[in-house]
């Protein structure tokens, strides 16, 4: 499955921020998708500092072993991929 345009997931972003937390599970998962996105665009950098923050506040915040965790380290990982760090 493709990401959804960054435009979009930056809207669904801000409407979920309005009542959730930064870390919360549908949050992270957006947060994640809009990294990826931003990878995918050719916004390397752009992309690579998004993830960078999901990660540190998913390990600060949840730990980890949490799932959000998780999947915001496997967001990480694809990024990197993405724009050649790894």
């Amino acid at each position: 499955m493709s990401p959804a345009p960054s435009h979009e997931l930056s809207l669904r972003l801000i409407e979920l921020l309005e009542h959730a937390e930064p870390t919360d599970p549908e949050v992270v998962e957006v947060r994640s998708q809009l990294a990826e996105a931003a990878a995918a665009e050719g916004r390397g950098e752009d992309a690579v500092y998004q993830v960078d923050e999901l990660v540190k506040d998913t390990l600060r915040e949840l730990g980890p072993e949490h799932d959000s965790t998780r999947r915001a380290i496997a967001a990480r990982d694809a990024v990197e991929r993405a724009v050649g760090i790894v």
